[in-house]
């Protein structure tokens, strides 16, 4: 089956190189992640772990206490966080 997914170029660029450097195809790189990604137990319990529902990263912040993240400023704990995805 065919599929289109958006993905930011700087993350294509970066599954290209490690396809080629691993001897395998971009096809091959994205298909062995996301059968990983659907065999770790956050995706058989959920992300929330009640009901087995996938729960967005950003919802389940939702549930924590909101003086834990009191002192935290979000356009720079957002931009530190963008520092790791590439």
């Amino acid at each position: 089956m065919k599929t289109t997914v958006e993905l930011p170029d700087a993350v294509l660029v970066r599954a290209k190189t490690v396809a080629i450097a691993r001897k395998t195809t971009l096809r091959q790189l994205i298909l062995n992640g996301l059968l990983r990604e659907l065999q770790s137990p956050s995706a058989e319990d959920g992300e929330d772990g009640k009901d087995g529902k996938y729960m967005h990263p950003v919802e389940s912040l939702r549930v924590l206490e909101s003086d834990l993240w009191a002192d935290v400023k979000a356009d720079q704990y957002v931009e530190s966080q963008r520092q790791n995805w590439l």
